[in-house]
């Protein structure tokens, strides 16, 4: 059945995306308008079909019923809707879900480099800062979730990200 098999590879991208490292995560997710426009709304129309209360927002219940209809559960569900639930809110956005479902979760080195000085490094110092990510993520901006996001690829203890840190980061 292809519902199923799309499902199931939804879910195995899900599960990846999971286990990147957080800054990944926002890398792919602001790397969205490289996404392909037919994918874009094949996934569209899957993340429509989950939200039954249709507020733009798929709450826990939500996701977790929309991949058991689809012939798909999680021994893990809580982690991974955890993993998805980038800014904490309890509910995965319309653009979280694209990032985490989306086929193309690989950037090049140089799409990634360009990513590093055009996008994270806001102050052009060469290294992505807390006050860079709170420029990034403006209202969607969560202290906690980013003093987690730079410790988790801050390699020399700098509090800061460079772009070989950042690489490596991508890299994993």
């Amino acid at each position: 059945d292809d519902e199923t098999d799309m499902a199931t590879r939804v879910a195995t991208r899900v599960q990846r995306f999971c286990k990147f490292k957080r800054l990944k995560r926002l890398a792919l997710l602001l790397n969205l308008t490289n996404l392909d426009a037919d994918e874009k709304d094949h996934l569209g129309e899957i993340f429509r079909r989950m939200d039954t209360n249709m507020t733009g927002r798929l709450f826990a219940y939500e996701l977790e019923r929309g991949f058991k209809e689809a012939g798909v559960e999680f021994e893990n569900f809580h982690d991974i809707f955890m993993g998805l639930d980038q800014d904490s809110s309890g509910r995965i956005q319309y653009s979280q879900f694209l990032a985490a479902t989306s086929n193309s979760c690989h950037l090049t080195e140089s799409e990634m480099k360009l990513m590093f000085h055009n996008v994270l490094d806001r102050d052009g110092d060469g290294k992505i800062s807390y006050n860079d990510l709170r420029a990034v993520l403006g209202s969607n901006f969560d202290s906690t979730a980013a003093k987690k996001l730079i410790d988790e690829c801050d390699l020399t203890g700098d509090k800061h990200v460079s772009m070989d840190e950042f690489l490596a980061a991508m890299k994993s």
